[in-house]
């Protein structure tokens, strides 16, 4: 234990903006949200006890290994335009981008996500550098608490659009959080991507649901960028930059991975079609960078 109250930089930092407000300290830098074990939303992840992207992201043949340097670009170049000052992450999973951030960012990164065997993946997984600067957070989106002006950035790769109808409403929390020039760096599936590569993976009955409702996964929802910027100038936000993940690269990854070719011949074919990165003009998700409306360049 530290002297004294026993907290990390990190935590006093959080505590002071509010970030941690109606929170449980669970453990040193690790934190369970004002509705205690029970997050509301995002339950069936809550159930799956974390898969394990950081591992899939390690394997070639993964369409996970294939968009997260994709995702970390966007993440990057965000990163080099924000104000100091501490980060959130949402949908942090078992830490995917969260190292990453530690990485490239110099101020406290607060690490959220409802599944919480997940976080705890992630802690353990840190070192104990890391565990000084990142406060692990088990909250539901819709329950975090929210100050101000409270956080120079937000991140949060493929997690928002599993709000459904609460996501509007989510985007008008999240940008008044933001501090002046802040960054909300979101990926979000398209509908017609999503349809494509439901169809193209045999998940049938997501993709007939989703055609007929318009709606990922009928709960859940897909973006076109000119609807994206639409809710945005709703909700007091504005596009700042947006980047493609290519479907069909991903499609015959996907379709690889199952393929009776030898594995080295799947490796090949693997390296071939990212180096062909433009092959389809549907993206599968696009990757947004927003920032409060009324920030200044």
């Amino acid at each position: 234990m530290e002297r004294q109250t026993g907290h990390t930089p990190a935590e006093r930092i959080l505590l002071e903006a509010g970030l941690l407000r109606g929170c449980t300290r669970h453990a040193p830098g690790f934190y369970l949200g004002p509705a205690g074990e029970c997050p509301k939303s995002l339950a069936p992840f809550r159930e799956s006890n974390g898969v394990a992207l950081s591992e899939r992201a390690k394997i070639e043949l993964t369409t996970a290994h294939f968009e997260t340097p994709i995702y970390e670009r966007a993440v990057r170049a965000a990163l080099a335009d924000m104000p100091p000052g501490p980060l959130r992450e949402l949908g942090a999973g078992d830490g995917r981008i969260t190292r990453m951030l530690l990485a490239h960012w110099t101020g406290p990164v607060l690490a959220c996500d409802c599944n919480q065997p997940a976080l705890e993946r992630l802690y353990a997984s840190l070192g104990q550098k890391e565990r000084q600067r990142v406060v692990i957070l088990c909250c539901d989106i819709t329950d975090l608490p929210l100050p101000a002006a409270s956080v120079s950035g937000i991140v949060a790769i493929e997690t928002l659009y599993y709000l459904g109808q609460e996501f509007e409403g989510t985007l008008v929390r999240l940008a008044a959080a933001m501090a002046p020039q802040g960054k909300l760096i979101h990926a979000e599936p398209t509908l017609e991507g999503w349809l494509l590569y439901c169809l193209a993976v045999d998940d049938w009955n997501s993709a007939l649901v989703a055609a007929g409702d318009c709606a990922v996964e009928g709960h859940f929802r897909g973006f076109e960028p000119e609807e994206m910027e639409r809710i945005y100038a709703e909700c007091g936000l504005r596009l700042h930059e947006k980047t493609a993940t290519p479907l069909t690269n991903l499609l015959l990854i996907n379709r690889l991975v199952r393929s009776d070719l030898p594995k080295e011949r799947q490796i090949d074919i693997t390296r071939r079609v990212r180096a062909g990165m433009n092959m389809c003009s549907v993206p599968r998700c696009i990757i947004y960078t927003a920032e409060p409306a009324l920030s200044e360049d």
